[in-house]
């Protein structure tokens, strides 16, 4: 596969970007259009200020993919509209990055930007309601996790399980 590099990527690679996000797939990144995510961890890091032109500090911050917990393999930069839905969505509307809950999931995802080709935005996550599992993907499933293609934790969190099917487990 050709890794090609589109030419509104961000000047820092060393940070998330929309292309990331549009193409981390497609060159085995790890990284998908739309990601659910937690906050892991922040912390100030150099970036490039295009008005600048130079380096400065800025809040960087490491997610965690949603719900297996992997590191995603570079950070975000926070900016203003990330940081003030951070603030509200899972800080509690509180103006303090320390205050934000590392438990509660958001989505990242790619959003068109007529200056930039496309920024990282973040949005809601709303879980899909579960439902009843039949006895028959019960079943796969069941093989499944024997073979170590899926997990119990998976499992739970998808399908509403009755007393009998978390017994089994």
């Amino acid at each position: 596969m050709n890794e090609k590099t589109p030419w509104r990527k961000n000047l820092d690679k060393r940070y998330i970007s929309g292309e990331d996000l549009l193409t981390g797939s497609e060159m085995k990144k790890g990284l998908q259009k739309e990601m659910i995510v937690t906050l892991a961890s922040f912390q100030d890091a150099k970036a490039f200020d295009q008005k600048l032109q130079a380096e400065t500090d800025k809040t960087a911050i490491w997610l965690k993919d949603y719900p297996s917990g992997k590191m995603v393999y570079k950070p975000m930069l926070l900016n203003v509209i990330n940081g003030g839905f951070l603030a509200k969505e899972i800080g509690n509307g509180s103006m303090f990055i320390d205050d934000f809950d590392k438990t509660i999931p958001f989505v990242i995802y790619a959003c068109p930007d007529k200056r930039h080709g496309h920024v990282v935005r973040c949005k809601k996550y709303i879980p899909l309601a579960k439902k009843p599992i039949t006895p028959e993907r019960f079943k796969s499933a069941l093989e499944a996790i024997k073979a170590g293609n899926y997990t119990v934790e998976l499992l739970k969190e998808s399908c509403l399980l009755t007393e009998e099917q978390i017994q089994q487990l």
